[in-house]
């Protein structure tokens, strides 16, 4: 409780020391943001809605570049006019990206800055309303005046961070930094790939690498698919062989080699 305390103390006093219009961290993603951003590099189309501003934004001289819609709100959030890109990384890492930092850059819609395009929640003033002046901390570690003087809750429960299971071994030092919103969102599932098709038995369930008709791949055959197939080969043997021919029958158009010697004998004489 002593070390919440004066770290709570220590955030509040941080908070009203100057008088910037960004936190420290608010200043790191400001540099990171604008830095490098050139917008005569960029192809802007603006259109002005009711109740935004919606610009066309393309890289110019890549042929690989797509064409990205940024919607700025005409109306600010708590100072902030920080809006959407559809290329993602401002919905992902909750920052401008490169196509609303070439808006601002630009000045073509009055009134947008650099400073006011930030997200509120970076915002030195976000920061003071969390931490108001007059607010204390009060530390209190005697147990029994807290028994005496407050009514515990049987509905609240508290469950330390120490007591929850933690992944085994070293982390990795260049393991990328996940946002906040990538912590919330979770691990993304692994796509399936988008057609198979296999080149041996001409199947769509599977790929060719891995086909049972492969000597390989044996040992997945299972026992019903390993039955079938000595059936269907049986089925083919039988269907294979040549028709029965009775005594005395002969195919239509046939001719017997004796009779027919016999025959040209008989015209000789």
């Amino acid at each position: 409780m002593k070390t919440e305390c004066r770290r709570y103390v220590m955030q509040k006093n941080n908070a009203w020391a100057q008088e910037t219009d960004l936190t420290p961290r608010g200043d790191k993603e400001y540099n990171e943001v604008y830095n490098g951003v050139n917008y005569r590099e960029f192809s802007i189309n603006i259109v002005e809605r009711l109740t935004s501003w919606e610009c066309n934004v393309k890289r110019l001289h890549t042929t690989l570049a797509q064409n990205h819609t940024v919607i700025i709100s005409k109306e600010a959030t708590r100072g902030s006019f920080f809006g959407e890109c559809t290329c993602g990384l401002a919905r992902r890492d909750a920052v401008p990206c490169e196509h609303m930092a070439a808006v601002v850059c630009s000045s073509r819609i009055a009134g947008l800055t650099r400073q006011n395009i930030m997200p509120f929640w970076w915002t030195r003033k976000q920061w003071q309303q969390q931490l108001p002046q007059e607010v204390t901390s009060f530390c209190c570690a005697n147990m029994e005046e807290i028994r005496s003087n407050y009514v515990p809750d049987d509905f609240m429960r508290y469950c330390p961070s120490w007591s929850a299971p933690k992944k085994a071994g070293r982390p990795s030092k260049g393991k990328r930094r996940l946002s906040s919103l990538e912590i919330a969102q979770g691990k993304k599932k692994k796509p399936r790939p988008l057609t198979r098709f296999c080149q041996i038995c001409r199947g769509f369930s599977h790929q060719t690498i891995d086909c049972w008709y492969q000597e390989k791949n044996k040992h997945h055959r299972p026992m019903t698919w390993t039955m079938e197939q000595a059936m269907i080969e049986d089925a083919m043997i039988q269907s294979a062989d040549p028709l029965p021919i009775w005594a005395g029958q002969q195919w239509q158009g046939s001719v017997d080699v004796d009779e027919e010697g016999g025959e040209e004998e008989g015209t000789a004489d």
